[in-house]
């Protein structure tokens, strides 16, 4: 049965339950790792729909429905939210407010689309269930938390994810993303990049802002760091490679009028596609000033000089490793064989890798499991370059139609 007779049976009734499942999801969506009220509702629908169905990794939900002892194939899709303030003006958008776990509260949003992830993946659950004569084998639902802090995956497979349920021969996932809707984007080889994060605190000396040269501003040295880190790209890597160095975050001190602050925080993520690449511009070196001070007389230079004497230290906070399409389940996309960068009935093969990152999902601690993860394009007139992770992404309802037959 091809997707295009699958869509034709597609209820009125499912496609309304996809859209109203989805609306749900995007007006309650809940930080990484406390998807409590998330998991409890699709480990429900799962069960509604005849799937063994539990809890894996405190807020993880892994689902099986068995129609046959061959083949296990998984689906797998992600649940949590970002802290991010949605400014999509819909009637259903997220109002929800979070707790980081600094206890920091902050504005919650599906940024990333894994509302529409849990709703396609409901709905293609759906579809296998009410259509078990065309298809044979066990299918597991993964439905995975903490995905944007690398956290769901590992904590769900300490839990004993691959222990509860049928270890897959192959794991199929999907991620929105804004092109064109109805489409599915696939790569051949290396599809995600590798991503590290890193903390960076510049220790200076702090002091009266009446009195600067008496202190040591960790300003002024981390704001020339992170100018000196926008040129790792062009300085340090050669023009055949690619990377991605992005500074985020920047907190120093509490007020402008009282005191020029001891420490100066932020943050910086590396993605690459090729270890050296990685290790290259991953060095401290390579994020330090290349300025030189010259004379006495300048008071700034005095403070900047002390500050490159000042100690800067670097915590690494989560790394990603490579995705790749893998090779032995090439056969399974019928569409992605022919040359690089062409469109084939829906499936636009691309010649290069995104440099998003994303962690792996895992059988064992050190074996990663086959699969292919799948683009799918959200965006009905195509003219989004605002990227995922956005106060303004959605994915449209009528984006959503053919999603879960593609899934």
């Amino acid at each position: 049965m091809t997707s295009h007779q699958t869509l034709a049976r597609l209820s009125e009734r499912l496609l309304e339950d996809v859209h109203a499942l989805y609306r749900t999801l995007r007006a309650a969506p809940e930080p990484s790792m406390q998807e409590h009220w998330t998991a409890a509702l699709i480990q429900q629908r799962m069960e509604d729909l005849g799937y063994q169905a539990v809890l894996c990794g405190g807020t993880g939900v892994v689902a099986v429905l068995r129609n046959g002892a061959e083949p296990v194939v998984a689906f797998r899709a992600d649940i949590d939210a970002l802290p991010v303030q949605e400014e999509t003006g819909l009637s259903y958008a997220s109002s929800a407010r979070g707790r980081l776990p600094d206890g920091t509260e902050v504005p919650v949003m599906h940024a990333c689309g894994h509302d529409a992830h849990i709703a396609c993946a409901v709905g293609a659950a759906t579809l296998l269930a009410q259509q078990r004569d065309d298809w044979s084998g066990t299918v597991v639902f993964v439905f995975q938390p903490g995905e944007e802090t690398s956290q769901g995956a590992r904590v769900m497979v300490q839990d004993g994810l691959w222990d509860r349920t049928p270890a897959p021969q192959v794991i199929f996932g999907q991620h929105v993303w804004p092109g064109v809707a109805g489409t599915v984007e696939v790569s051949s080889g290396p599809a995600m990049a590798m991503a590290d994060s890193w903390k960076v605190t510049v220790h200076g000396r702090g002091g009266h802002r009446s009195q600067p040269e008496d202190t040591v501003d960790p300003v002024v040295l981390g704001a020339h760091m992170v100018v000196r880190i926008q040129s790792v790209v062009s300085r340090e890597v050669a023009a055949q490679q690619a990377a991605v160095v992005t500074v985020a975050t920047f907190h120093a001190g509490l007020k402008e009028n009282i005191i020029i602050p001891s420490t100066a925080d932020f943050t910086v993520n590396v993605r690459t596609l090729d270890p050296d690449v990685r290790a290259r511009a991953s060095l401290p070196c390579a994020w330090q000033p290349t300025w030189r001070p010259r004379g006495r007389r300048d008071r700034s230079s005095r403070s900047s000089t002390a500050s490159r004497c000042s100690p800067t230290t670097r915590r690494r906070l989560r790394g990603w490793s490579l995705r790749c399409r893998e090779p032995s389940v090439r056969g399974t996309s019928p569409h992605a064989a022919p040359g690089d960068g062409q469109r084939y009935a829906g499936v636009l093969v691309l010649r290069r890798p995104r440099p998003g990152g994303r962690p792996r999902r895992r059988s064992r601690p050190v074996e990663p499991l086959p699969g292919i993860r799948a683009g799918a394009g959200v965006d009905p007139a195509h003219r989004s370059r605002r990227g995922l992770h956005c106060h303004h992404v959605s994915c449209r309802d009528p984006a959503c139609q053919t999603q879960p037959v593609r899934f």
